[in-house]
Formats: C-alpha cells, structure tokens, sequence
C-alpha cells in the first residue's frame, strides 16, 4: 500500500477511538470497560501504524504527522507519495 493509503488507515483508526471514547462516556458498567479498552485498542494501533508505515516510499524517513492530510510529497526528498515502497 502506499503511504497516503496508510494514513487513511490511520485516520479511520483515530476516527474509531473518538467513537468509542464517546460511546464509552455514555455508558455504564462492562460495557463501558469494553468500550474503554477498545479506544485504547484502537489509538494503539494507529500510532503503531503511523510508526512504521507513514515513511516516504524512496528516502524512507518518518514524515511529518501535523498538516499530512494534503500532503502528496516528501518534503525530504519530494517524492510522490502516491506510489508504493520500492522493494530492496
């Protein structure tokens, strides 16, 4: 997959937390747990993701995470971003 396609993972991943952290808000007992450690599941698994997958497919740098959602170039190298990681 290519990096833009990863932080469209990653924004949906941020987008499932905020649900249910909410949802968590509003209800009581177990099921407020569950959805707890779901949030916490999900906000996990998006910095995870951010970590080791939203790198510029050719100088292979971590990119910047604030202003990403326009972003179609490495501001390293000014590589598409659109493109999926060279294999080595």
């Amino acid at each position: 997959m290519t990096p833009l396609k990863w932080n469209q993972v990653a924004t949906a991943g941020l987008a499932c937390a905020a649900l249910m952290g909410f949802v968590a808000i509003m209800l009581r007992g177990m099921a407020k747990t569950v959805c707890g450690i779901l949030c916490g599941v999900f906000l996990a698994g998006t910095f995870v993701v951010l970590a080791v997958f939203w790198r510029c497919p050719e100088c292979k740098k971590s990119l910047p995470y604030a202003n990403s959602a326009g972003m179609k170039h490495c501001p390293y190298c000014a590589a598409s971003l659109d493109k999926p990681a060279r294999k080595e």
